[in-house]
């Protein structure tokens, strides 16, 4: 039933009516609420069902649906897949030729992490919210409180 509503909440990516996503989002809620309410006499929760209900939690938030929505829809898509391919080719290109001119270890190095931190700033931040905007934040952030237990 978790990965039949798992799959109800990512339903965005395929054209179903409004009505559909609606009664799947009504579904989702009613059990996100049955996990809450949900105990075993003498149990304890484990790490799994708290997870879950965040989970689940944020697959019936609105906000965060319809950011992915917009996500996905956004005529950008390529661009932001484009600059990306172009961005670790010129900080590969780079990072190699630093690391050329280079002569002791720890500036090589040196050369080699902060080109890492680069690329990886803007491979997965930079460029995406260059390209989409303020809905890439908003799943970031839902990613985020699913994964680090923050609201």
């Amino acid at each position: 039933m978790f990965w039949k509503l798992l799959h109800a909440a990512l339903a965005f990516a395929v054209d179903i009516e409004d009505d559909d996503f609606h009664e799947l989002q009504n579904q989702a809620s009613q059990a996100l609420e049955s996990l809450k309410n949900f105990q075993q006499p003498g149990a304890t929760h484990s790490a799994l069902d708290h997870v879950r209900v965040r989970v689940m939690h944020l697959a019936t938030d609105q906000h965060f649906l319809n950011a992915l929505q917009k996500l996905w829809n956004h005529p950008n898509r390529m661009l932001c897949i484009y600059l990306e391919i172009g961005a670790v080719v010129l900080i590969t290109v780079y990072k190699a030729w630093r690391q050329a001119v280079q002569k002791h270890w720890f500036g090589k190095l040196f050369v080699g992490f902060y080109c890492m931190i680069l690329l990886w700033g803007s491979v997965s931040f930079a460029i995406p919210y260059y390209c989409y905007g303020d809905s890439y934040l908003t799943v970031l952030k839902g990613i985020k409180s699913v994964v680090f237990d923050t609201k």
